[in-house]
């Protein structure tokens, strides 16, 4: 349903606030010709012949000097000046100013300015609504909604604008620490700046604390990707360094390979959101999916599948290191890639004392998983089993 031009509400406030001001009486027609503000609220709702005429035929200006019996229109009682209201290239409406001509000519072109100018503001304001109202629904279809509805989504990514043969890479972006709650508002509104936009870029807030883009992409090429995606990522950090204070706010990036059929999106998502809950305290800010894989796959499997090949050397970890010490040993070492250096420091221990624990891991389990990739797999598994599970008793 087309919304009004003018908002009625708005129209009645701004001729309360100048009848304080003036003298002048002033009546605001919408773009059907009917009164919908005015000095005289008794003639609110009625309908203005000389502005509907004017509205259909164009005419920016009607000066009415006298009313004249054999040229008498409905709704035009006194003379005065009749100007039309426009946004932009379109007609919104008309302002009619009743008195002498030559007397409130100046007046009227300053009030219609003013109008224009409210009207203008309310009318970017209510386009921004529409805009995040739509962007809502896309979002809960593509993402959230169940069943999934690919007719329904297709249809409000037409109605966007989007096409659904088009490549595009997932990419979560994830907000954490202190930051206004529109800055992802902004950040779609900036988007448009970017040198990286095309047209079929999708940009969908998921909430206040996650953006998901998916980034259009006219062929994959895995050589250059993630090298791609470390500028697009700096972009990004860019526009959102412009917007706000970086201060006290870490913006993390994580993403998957392109998709083109809407429906694959949402198991990307889902991808993405786990791995924004579990790789969330590194030093290193942007996440290709692929480099978690093995701990997804692992975190995804049945406890009752997962018991019988880790609880027995779980049990040995229990007996004799603190767990805790050997999650977060583990995990620090899945987040830096096994770089020792980076998982001191991801740590805030010494390199000496991470050596130390690693030993004793290698030698509990009588594995070597620097130089086994099997082995490197195995500790993912059961450090995975380890977090989620509780000791079998």
């Amino acid at each position: 349903m087309r919304l009004p031009m003018i908002d009625v509400e708005i129209a009645q406030n701004f001729i309360q606030k100048m009848q304080r001001q003036i003298d002048v009486p002033i009546n605001i027609m919408n773009e059907k010709g009917i009164i919908i503000a005015s000095s005289s609220p008794e003639r609110v709702g009625d309908f203005h012949q000389l502005a509907y005429d004017m509205i259909v035929s164009r005419q920016s200006i009607s000066i009415t000097e006298n009313l004249d019996e054999g040229k008498a229109m409905y709704g035009v009682l006194k003379p005065g000046i009749n100007m039309l209201l426009q946004d932009g290239t379109e007609i919104s409406g008309v302002l009619g100013l009743s008195g002498s001509p030559a007397e409130n000519i100046k007046l009227a072109k300053l009030i219609k300015f003013s109008l224009e100018t409210l009207l203008e503001a309310d009318s970017r304001q209510r386009s921004v609504i529409r805009e995040q109202q739509a962007n809502s629904k896309l979002c809960n279809a593509l993402l959230f909604e169940q069943p999934i509805n690919p007719s329904r989504i297709s249809r409000l990514a037409k109605e966007r604008g989007f096409h659904s043969n088009t490549l595009r890479i997932p990419i979560l972006v994830k907000l954490r620490g202190e930051y206004d709650n529109d800055l992802l508002d902004h950040v779609i509104t900036g988007y448009a700046s970017l040198k990286e936009h095309q047209s079929q870029d999708m940009i969908l807030k998921v909430d206040a604390t996650n953006l998901l883009i998916l980034k259009s992409l006219k062929q994959f090429d895995p050589s250059y990707f993630d090298d791609d995606m470390k500028e697009f990522c700096a972009s990004l950090d860019a526009l959102i360094t412009s917007l706000c204070d970086l201060k006290g706010l870490l913006v993390y990036y994580y993403y998957s390979a392109p998709c083109q059929d809407f429906n694959d999106f949402r198991n990307s998502y889902q991808c993405l959101h786990w791995l924004s809950c579990h790789i969330q305290d590194a030093a290193e800010r942007i996440h290709p999916f692929r480099q978690h894989l093995i701990s997804y796959l692992f975190s995804m499997s049945p406890a009752a599948q997962l018991e019988p090949v880790f609880e027995k050397y779980a049990a040995v970890i229990r007996e004799h290191m603190a767990e805790e010490v050997f999650l977060t040993t583990i995990r620090a070492l899945i987040i830096c890639d096994m770089n020792l250096a980076a998982t001191a420091q991801q740590l805030y221990i010494h390199k000496n004392t991470l050596n130390a624990r690693i030993k004793k891991i290698k030698t509990l389990l009588g594995i070597d998983p620097f130089f086994n990739v099997k082995d490197a797999i195995f500790l993912i598994g059961l450090f995975h089993y380890m977090e989620g599970h509780a000791p079998v008793a």
